[in-house]
Formats: structure tokens, sequence, C-alpha cells
């Protein structure tokens, strides 16, 4: 719902996001099962076992735990950055803070990637912005 609100501001402000947005989805969406099952089984996995299981959990060592969502969601952001979507960027950097935020309050990882896939699917494939 999140993220539907931040595409009905972006038209009502009439900001320049909705030609992003569309790319966005016509560089992301799955295409053939293989798409799919790299996706929800490699991908998203992949992203949040790396992302929050280890840098922000050694982010953690270093600084506050909630200093290290932050910081994770930036670096998490800033490696979507060579896409050259702002709005993909943008999406990484709030995902980011959920997710951190939810690794944070749960520690739990299957309940992060089971998150993740279902943030995806509603997304990606039954509801997409697009």
């Amino acid at each position: 719902m999140i993220f539907v609100v931040g595409k009905v501001v972006i038209i009502i402000l009439q900001l320049p996001f909705i030609d992003q947005i569309q790319a966005l989805y016509e560089t992301v969406n799955p295409t053939l099962w293989w798409h799919y099952f790299v996706l929800f089984c490699v991908i998203i996995p992949g992203e949040e076992l790396f992302w929050r299981g280890l840098i922000q959990q050694r982010l953690s060592y270093l600084i506050k735990p909630k200093q290290a969502i932050f910081v994770g969601a930036i670096l998490y952001a800033s490696a979507h950055i060579y896409a050259g979507n702002i709005v993909l960027v943008l999406a990484a950097l709030f995902g980011g803070i959920i997710w951190g935020s939810l690794y944070v309050w749960k520690r739990n990882m299957v309940l992060l990637i089971s998150s993740h896939l279902i943030f995806d699917l509603f997304l990606v494939i039954l509801f997409p912005l697009s």
C-alpha cells in the first residue's frame, strides 16, 4: 500500500517519475518461467541473506542497531544506482529500511525472506503499479 500511495503522490505532484516506473517494470518484470524461479528462489533470498543477514548484522557490531538499519539501507539502495532508475533506488532505500527494521525486531531470516517474497509477488506480479 505504501508504494501505491507513493505512486498517487507522484501523480498528484506531477513528478517526472511515471516513465521511470514504467521502464522499471519493463526491465524487471519476469516473462519466462525461469525468471520467476530465479527471482523467488535465488535473488530475493540472496538479497536478504547478504544485505540483512551479513551486512546489517556486521554493521550492528560497529554501530547501534537503528543506525545499522539506515546505513545498511543506504548501502542496499546504492547497489541499485547502476540501474539508472531513481524510483528503483528510492524503493530499495525504503524497502531496506522496512526489511532492516523487521530483521532487528524479529531476528528471523525466514520471516524476512517470506516478507520480501510476498512483497515482490504483490508488486511485480499480482498488482503492478504500471
